[in-house]
């Protein structure tokens, strides 16, 4: 189980959720709690926020996911959902073979300004209307 952490091999982990496992995870409890020791320390650490992906197989009761504590504010695919099966699965596989739907383009060149002469400033800021504000209480003054 730690291998997932620790081997650079292993560069994908998908955690199956089900209506369960958040409250065994939060309460550390048998396997899943071991696991979510393993887990949260390089979910919390890790630069690469791209290894782990939590998978929703199913909800609780009143329809939430039961995500762990430590995974709350990631995201995640949801597969509970039968009618969103089909999209969420290609986006399950997508992130699996680091294709995803949409790519960023590439930075572009910088063009050259020529002659550009900046707006006048005020306190540090560009204003191009010549509107700015004064001083900390923001009074608004005209351009000079």
């Amino acid at each position: 189980m730690e291998r997932m952490v620790t081997d650079d091999g292993i560069k994908k982990v998908i955690l199956v959720i089900d209506d369960q496992y958040g409250v065994k995870a939060n309460a550390r409890v048998g396997g899943v709690g071991t696991e979510t020791q393993i887990i949260s320390a390089e979910v919390y650490e890790s630069v690469d926020q791209n290894k782990f992906v939590a998978v929703i197989a199913s909800r609780d009761e009143n329809g939430k996911a039961q995500l762990p504590a430590f995974y709350k504010s990631r995201i995640y695919i949801d597969l509970s959902d039968g009618e969103l099966y089909a999209r969420n699965f290609e986006q399950l596989l997508r992130w699996v073979f680091d294709k995803p739907l949409n790519i960023k383009p590439e930075l572009g060149k910088s063009k050259r300004l020529g002659n550009y002469i900046p707006p006048r400033t005020l306190d540090g800021i560009f204003l191009r209307s010549g509107v700015g504000f004064e001083g900390h209480r923001r009074r608004p003054v005209v351009g000079q």
